[in-house]
């Protein structure tokens, strides 16, 4: 049993020996504490401590197998040496913590691309890499809280940096429906310097909600508000309320020049439309009818007036006839009476 024991143990050391390797091809002695060292020059501090330099700091964990290397997986974990230029703790898979002449990372195969979560001090990133090296950030998260979008510092809770395509920032915000080929965009336009609301339906007309950022002003199927609200289309209201500012009540004061019917008959034949009534400005062209409504019932009252005086006149003119008939009658009367004596 002893004997069997012992063989055991040798084939196993002989084992391990045969796939563990040093620098100098042999493994150190014990550490004293019980902890495993690798690369340390003292006893190392923790279970298992590595030191080294950038490029040889790295734990690889990689497969093999008979597949294709494109579906293999490497996961590497690395430390960055102070001072470098690309710093932080790593790790990623098919990643070499070794950069490339542009700063970006090397790939353990080229022939596949590969990702990488990135911790530094004030900050951590996540990261993809495609299989020619291009390097893109897609998530990082900062000391505040704050998550960013293709973006490393976000200064907001949300912070979305897209690509331009055709003048549209895509790629900003994107909600899509599950049950149909919708979604909506909700980013900046680079072409019009303004945030957007896009809804968009593949076969049919994009519908979008511009806000420029000078004047604040507004605009829906349009990509040029000139004013605060501006809408290519028509507008469905159950109201519209228009402040009293500049209203034109101004008809009602003493010193109110009210022109004379025929001067109003004279322009309306030269000039085919009331005075002062050009275009059709909601809140102005509201204050203009006002102004004329008003002007109306200055009318209407000074032709009251002149109906009660006329009334009265011919009131007095109906009773002076009465008097002039009842006179004839009486008159008639005493000639009928002369006539017959």
């Amino acid at each position: 049993m002893k004997i069997k024991l012992a063989l055991l143990i040798l084939s196993s050391t002989s084992y391990i020996n045969a796939q563990i390797y040093t620098p100098n091809g042999v493994i150190q002695g014990t550490s004293g504490n019980n902890n495993v060292g690798i690369g340390t020059t003292d006893a190392p501090a923790h279970r298992l401590s590595i030191q080294g330099g950038h490029g040889d700091s790295r734990i690889l964990l990689h497969s093999t197998g008979g597949g294709s290397n494109i579906n293999q997986a490497d996961l590497v974990l690395w430390a960055s040496e102070p001072g470098l230029t690309y710093s932080g703790v790593g790790i990623g898979n098919n990643i070499h913590n070794f950069t490339t002449v542009n700063g970006g990372l090397n790939l353990l195969n080229p022939a596949r691309g590969g990702s990488y979560i990135r911790l530094l001090d004030n900050y951590i990133t996540f990261n993809i890499i495609s299989s020619s090296s291009m390097q893109k950030q897609a998530l990082s998260i900062n000391t505040e809280g704050n998550l960013g979008i293709g973006i490393d510092n976000a200064t907001s809770k949300l912070e979305i940096l897209g690509s331009s395509q055709a003048g549209y920032e895509i790629g900003t915000l994107k909600l899509k429906s599950s049950s149909a080929n919708q979604f909506m965009y909700f980013g900046y336009d680079d072409q019009f310097s303004a945030g957007y609301i896009q809804s968009v339906k593949p076969g049919t007309d994009q519908q979008n909600i511009l806000i420029a950022p000078i004047g604040g002003n507004v605009g829906i199927g349009t990509k040029s508000p000139d004013s605060r609200l501006a809408v290519n289309g028509t507008i469905h209201s159950k109201e519209v309320k228009v402040d009293m500012n500049g209203w034109s009540d101004f008809v009602f004061k003493k010193d109110y020049n009210l022109p004379t019917l025929q001067e109003v008959e004279k322009y309306i034949n030269e000039k085919g439309h009331l005075e002062n009534i050009h275009g059709i400005n909601l809140g102005e062209m509201n204050a203009k009818l006002l102004q004329k409504i008003e002007e109306l019932t200055l009318y209407m009252i000074e032709m009251k007036k002149e109906n009660e005086q006329m009334k009265k006149q011919n009131n007095l003119i109906k009773t002076e006839n009465d008097l002039i008939k009842k006179n004839q009658i009486d008159l008639e009367k005493q000639i009928k009476n002369f006539v017959k004596d």
